[in-house]
């Protein structure tokens, strides 16, 4: 039997083998899958994009009018995480709507390659560069029900994405980055020609897609997964000039924030062809990002950044929108990556495979339902000597969240320190040795989630 069979017998026992809600919880379960409309599902995912950087979310230099709109009308989330502080594990988790501890694609597609320091307390750990045959993905739930399936954009996993679900792709599957956002762009099956960008390149595709869905009236999931604003950081002359007027100094800053300018205007086209098509009630979509920025730049709220465990680690946007299913809403809830899977699935009327942590967000969304409180965990078991223009060491350790709560545990060093992130989202007093039995208590959580979900702890020397 080959693989691609193997995966569907797989994929097959999986469905069969889900309950109709997605959770024991009532709180969290999804609609019956024979629910007679199936909405289109779009999600937008940016990459190394900080929480603050929208407008919307009150960064003062950038003008975003579209994303704006789409948190105006919808929901914005205000306390929202991407599922690891760099983008392989982020995806897979996106993905599957499973933490990367459970499954186990912890670090980059290439963690092996990086061996550590003799110094160092523990071995390398393997990561996984892909996701296994057990493992199923939002695309093939959603193609399973119906859908026209497309990825367009950075897919950074190993697997085929045709043999994950996917009917259409324009990726460049194995590419964490262009080499550069003008053409040629350095990818493979990316199309473009002189004088083209990147980003405005990824949107014409999802155009044609929704519009060529439309035309033979199918119901799509579109995963449109940008590279922007990523590094090279590399915008377009006239709106780089711009924030040089603004008063950015740092051609990087300044052209990190022209990348998200452009990005929004995609995202305004992209609604526009909806609104022209008349599909627009007929379809939800989430934006958010997959980890934090690789730039501290101008107006950055939190504590570290990209593979950081601290918030500007993984804290992201997360924004929903659907007109007559999203009510329009700032929420404080903390929500995850990994909640975009059951969600889009029970908007699809589609079953939720059991595997899977993430939570319903749509009694929320619809229905402005308070949620049970849960727990959000993160996991990196690595060292790293991460080959950026912005070293940042990295060594093993863990972090949960819980109310307004966080401990991060650093391995190497068996400290713990714990932030009050209501009163302090900059993370600058650690209260561990002022509250030991709060500590105490989300270090045991941390730890017996840890075993639970079976994930892959370093190794001593």
């Amino acid at each position: 039997m080959g693989l691609s069979q193997v995966r569907r017998r797989q994929f097959l026992i999986s469905l069969a083998q889900a309950s109709a809600a997605c959770f024991a919880s009532a709180a969290w379960a999804a609609p019956s899958s024979q629910q007679k409309e199936r909405k289109n599902i779009i999600f937008i995912l940016t990459d190394d994009h900080g929480a603050h950087d929208l407008g919307c979310y009150g960064h003062t230099l950038l003008s975003t009018p579209n994303i704006d709109r789409l948190a105006r009308e919808g929901a914005r989330f205000t306390d929202a995480y991407a599922p690891a502080a760099v983008c392989t594990p982020s995806r897979a988790a996106n993905m599957t709507g499973q933490t990367p501890g459970k499954l186990h694609v912890t670090w980059l597609n290439n963690t092996q390659a990086y061996q550590g320091k003799p110094e160092d307390r523990f071995l390398q750990t393997h990561s996984r560069g892909e996701l296994s045959p057990e493992q199923t993905t939002m695309a093939e739930c959603l193609r399973a029900r119906g859908y026209s399936t497309a990825l367009i954009g950075k897919w950074h996993l190993e697997n085929d994405p045709a043999q994950r679900g996917f009917d259409t792709v324009v990726s460049d599957p194995l590419a964490g980055k262009p080499k550069s956002y003008f053409h040629p762009f350095g990818l493979k099956n990316v199309p473009g020609k002189e004088g083209d960008y990147l980003t405005d390149n990824l949107t014409d595709s999802a155009i044609a897609h929704i519009e060529k869905c439309h035309r033979e009236g199918k119901p799509f999931f579109l995963y449109l997964a940008h590279h922007a604003p990523h590094y090279p950081w590399q915008g377009k002359p006239a709106q780089v000039k711009k924030f040089q007027e603004r008063g950015v100094g740092h051609p990087d800053d300044a052209n990190y924030l022209a990348m998200i300018e452009n990005l929004d205007e995609g995202v305004g086209r992209l609604v526009n062809t909806l609104e022209k098509l008349g599909i627009a009630e007929k379809t939800v979509l989430f934006l958010t990002g997959d980890n934090g920025p690789a730039r501290a730049v101008p107006e950055h709220p939190f504590k570290g950044i990209k593979t950081s465990f601290y918030e500007g680690g993984f804290r992201v946007p997360f924004i929903a929108w659907g007109p007559g299913t999203v009510l329009p809403q700032v929420s404080e809830t903390p929500v995850s990556g990994i909640d975009i899977m059951p969600t889009a699935l029970a908007v699809a009327g589609a079953d939720c495979p059991r595997e899977v942590e993430g939570k319903n967000l749509l009694p929320l969304l619809a229905e402005k339902k308070s949620l049970p409180e849960r727990a959000l965990y993160w996991h990196c078991p690595h060292y790293s000597a991460y080959p950026t223009p912005w070293p940042v060491p990295l060594a093993p350790m863990s972090a949960i969240r819980k109310g307004n709560w966080k401990l991060i545990y650093f391995e190497e060093q068996e400290r713990r320190e714990l932030y009050d992130l209501k009163n302090d989202p900059g993370e600058k007093n650690d209260l561990s040795e002022k509250m030991p039995e709060k500590t105490k208590g989300l270090y045991a959580e941390l730890m017996r989630w840890r075993r639970d979900a079976s994930v892959a702890a370093p190794i001593p020397r």
